[in-house]
């Protein structure tokens, strides 16, 4: 069992789940590892960010963001999986255009799971994509992969 963002809540949160895995699943108690999440974004931490996404828990991404620095000017969220429809694409770009004349700074973000339902080219220009992954300490890590080795 891999227990990801744990970096984007309490200890005691990750310590109860633990402890759920331990008391239902005692058979994974000493299979259980932990994971940070990293959303990386290839601008400076300078820049204030405007996003949109679809997602099922969107927070957890500015949650991420913000903890990095990033200072959030703008969030747009939608149910998951989201369809962009031609409007709604437009009126994104509009509002994002309109924002941008009074901070030429800010910059256009959304997931790459947002971003292939994007048919806007116009849109699709200033989108900046974040690029997501998990982080775990290297001792776990190897733990992990030579348990998954040994049941190969």
């Amino acid at each position: 069992v891999i227990i990801t963002k744990v970096n984007l809540v309490d200890e005691q949160s990750v310590n109860k789940i633990k402890e759920c895995i331990s008391i239902y699943l005692p058979q994974l108690k000493n299979k259980t590892y932990l994971a940070r999440a990293k959303t990386v974004l290839n601008f400076s931490k300078e820049n204030p960010v405007w996003v949109f996404c679809g997602l099922a828990h969107p927070q957890s991404l500015i949650d991420d963001l913000k903890i990095q620095g990033y200072k959030i000017a703008h969030q747009q969220f939608y149910p998951d999986h989201h369809a962009y429809s031609e409007n709604e694409q437009r009126s994104i770009l509009t509002d994002f255009r309109a924002a941008l004349k009074s901070n030429e700074n800010l910059k256009l973000v959304c997931t790459q799971k947002d971003f292939v339902k994007l048919t806007n080219e116009e849109l699709k220009i200033y989108v900046n994509l974040t690029e997501h992954s998990f982080e775990m300490p290297n001792d776990q890590k190897e733990d992990l992969f030579a348990k998954i080795r040994k049941s190969l």
